[in-house]
């Protein structure tokens, strides 16, 4: 359907020289005409100009996004960092663009502010990362929303949504990451897996017990089957496609598409579900059944498939697909690639290499043990970010020529995956300052790749903050920040409202390695903090110098498995 509209003028001297200025007002409504006449009414009263109307909207900006984050004397317009600010400020904008609330604009069902309606959950498989955890933390309140839109989408359509866009799931990936959504608010804001009560941030009447019904579903139910030009076995609109294979086999065959992401992401979803009904007391058959699951990522990783790069080393144990009868498939295998990349092929948008890395962030003692310890896990971490050896995923998603991918979410965690091993927070530092240097900048086209719906532009800002979520956790990783001085307002508007401080001393272009960090005035010797700590609010700073040391030499991340040491 076309609309279209013709307008015409009686002729003037104005409009002969240019000097006549016409104003448009624009509403727009899913639901009606009458709706729509009604916005502008609201919105734009007859008194206010085009610049009261621009006004407004700067104003709204500032207050609502960009004052969530405050740069101290080192962002400035005369200091070396007044690009890093333009970035910063940039990315908070563009973090604010979706998804988008059309809350009293649903055509499908009533909307209004007890049940509010988000679409364009565009990419949810990338933005579970990074932007709804940074929604957690800075826009708390739309956040909330966020999440029991999410459950309204599953009361009225029966899934959560893995994408959606123009009021529609579809499609689906890899996982079903609403699931992950979902079990890192609860885990955050109610109850953490360690039992550590939250501070209720995302407010009392959240319903959990709808959210439980929405992942139980997508864990548990197969989803019809659709037509899909893409895929030869469909079911691609929403839920988990390749259950069948997944509960009867506890691993993902060929006779499912994309079946190395779906092998390892179905188990990732099924450790948050295990988190948050842990949290919820559901029986321990339950409870027992999904932490049980979240192990079977390893059923899925081959430990024979092995890749040689030429001057450094060859590297064994690889995520790999297995054919109908079990047997792993090596036909067009290349750890090094991903054979395709695309909706038809046995992994989407992610080498073998980076996957390794990104196959389970919940079990990282497990991941570092399969792939021979420590030493020989740092190793290939070093490996991934050499030149030259990088292959593509896809074109918009290929950034450097490294096996590392800054451009793909797949690959977000990976330079911070150092911070697992005692001592070696410094390489973190290395690598997500070089990350930010050399592919992020303030142009037009200053991202290694697509935003992603705000994903690119909220994992920048992590970095220029110093801190890394792991989605599904109530953790995060510690990098360190790229201003001496900097504020970030939490939980704002809500009962739990706070502030975090990050600062960085005697911080210069040659000086950034930490020496010691403190956690409101307590010398910490791990590299990461937990949410329950940063709910809290306080000052974490950051003693920087010229050389690396190795002041991280405490506790590690959590993990699923114990750590060698725990064992």
């Amino acid at each position: 359907m076309g609309l279209g509209a013709l307008f015409s003028w009686t002729p003037s001297d104005q409009i002969a020289n240019g000097s006549l200025t016409l104003e448009a007002k624009v509403g727009i409504s899913y639901i009606s005409a009458a709706q729509a006449c009604s916005h502008v009414e609201y919105e734009l009263p007859d008194a206010n100009t085009f610049e009261d109307v621009v006004d407004e909207a700067r104003q709204i900006w500032e207050e609502k996004i960009l004052s969530k984050v405050q740069i101290g004397a080192d962002g400035d317009a005369t200091s070396t960092n007044a690009t890093l600010k333009r970035m910063l400020y940039t990315a908070l904008y563009q973090t604010g663009l979706t998804p988008t609330d059309k809350t009293g604009e649903c055509p499908v069902w009533e909307s209004n502010d007890s049940k509010p309606y988000y679409d364009d959950h565009y990419t949810l498989w990338d933005t579970y990362r990074t932007l709804l955890p940074l929604y957690h933390l800075i826009f708390t309140k739309p956040y909330s929303r966020i999440l029991s839109g999410l459950i309204s989408i599953f009361t009225e359509e029966g899934y959560l949504p893995a994408g959606r866009a123009a009021n529609w799931n579809g499609r689906v990936q890899g996982g079903t990451h609403a699931d992950t959504v979902l079990a890192d608010g609860f885990v955050k804001s109610v109850k953490a897996l360690s039992g550590e009560t939250g501070r209720g941030e995302l407010g009392s009447g959240f319903d959990w017990q709808e959210a439980y019904r929405a992942v139980m579903k997508d864990a548990n139910i197969l989803p019809e089957r659709n037509v899909d030009w893409v895929t030869f076995d469909g079911a691609t609109k929403e839920g988990r496609g390749a259950l069948d294979d997944q509960l009867l086999l506890h691993f993902i065959t060929r006779n499912h598409t994309r079946s190395v992401s779906r092998g390892v992401e179905y188990p990732q979803n099924d450790f948050s579900i295990y988190s948050m009904i842990t949290g919820l007391n559901k029986s321990q058959e339950v409870v027992d059944e999904f932490r049980d699951r979240a192990s079977w990522w390893q059923n899925q990783w081959n430990p024979t498939a092995n890749t040689t790069l030429k001057g450094v080393d060859t590297f064994t144990g690889f995520p790999g697909p297995r054919n109908a009868d079990g047997k792993w498939n090596f036909t067009d295998y290349d750890p090094l690639s991903c054979n395709g990349c695309g909706w038809g092929s046995d992994i989407y948008e992610a080498k073998y290499w980076e996957t390794a890395f990104s196959v389970a962030p919940h079990d990282m003692a497990k991941v570092i043990s399969l792939m021979g310890g420590d030493d020989t896990f740092l190793h290939r971490l070093d490996a991934s970010f050499l030149p030259g050896f990088g292959t593509s995923v896809g074109e918009n998603n290929d950034a450097g020529s490294a096996l590392y991918n800054p451009g793909n979410e797949p690959s977000f965690l990976t330079p911070f995956l150092y911070n697992y091993v005692p001592g070696m927070h410094w390489k973190t530092v290395n690598q997500t300052r070089a990350i930010v240097d050399d592919f992020y900048s303030d142009a037009n086209n200053g991202y290694p790749g697509n935003t992603d719906s705000g994903a690119l532009p909220s994992w920048l800002i992590f970095n220029l903050v110093g801190l890394f979520p792991i989605a599904g956790q109530p953790l995060y990783l510690l990098s360190a920040p790229r201003f001496s001085s900097l504020k970030v307002s939490l939980f704002s508007g809500t009962a739990a409202e706070t502030s975090l401080t990050v600062l960085a001393r005697n911080m210069s272009s040659t000086s950034y390695y930490p020496q010691k960090v403190t956690w409101n005035g307590q010398e910490l010797n791990r590299s990461w903090l937990k949410h329950g700590e940063i709910a809290q609010g306080g000052e974490l700073v950051f003693y920087m110098g010229n050389e690396p040391k190795k002041w991280d030499v405490g506790e590690r991340p959590w993990s699923m498995s114990a750590w060698p040491s725990q064992a």
